[in-house]
């Protein structure tokens, strides 16, 4: 797959506009792969080289998918996997 436009995904404006303001326009092959799967909330498995942007597709994917909800300002993410020492 070539690499394709961050406009052409179906993503909030607000986070369009962040990604454009850092200086990308285009998808590198990893993300125009991974990102319509994970805009879709589907599992995926992906591998690609360091440096390929795969971490920025999953952050993409991620940060699509929150609901911000400006009348109830405090309210945070509460991350599902446990979270301090083992034993505990």
């Amino acid at each position: 797959m070539t690499a394709s436009a961050f406009a052409s995904l179906p993503i909030k404006r607000e986070l369009l506009a962040s990604i454009e303001s850092l200086g990308y326009e285009h998808m590198t092959p990893i993300q125009a792969q991974a990102l319509p799967v994970l805009l879709k909330r589907q599992d995926l498995l992906a591998q690609a080289k360091t440096g390929s942007g795969k971490t920025a597709a999953f952050a993409i994917g991620l940060l699509e998918k929150i609901e911000v909800d400006l009348s109830n300002p405090g309210v945070g993410a509460v991350p599902n996997a446990r979270t301090g020492r083992s034993g505990e």
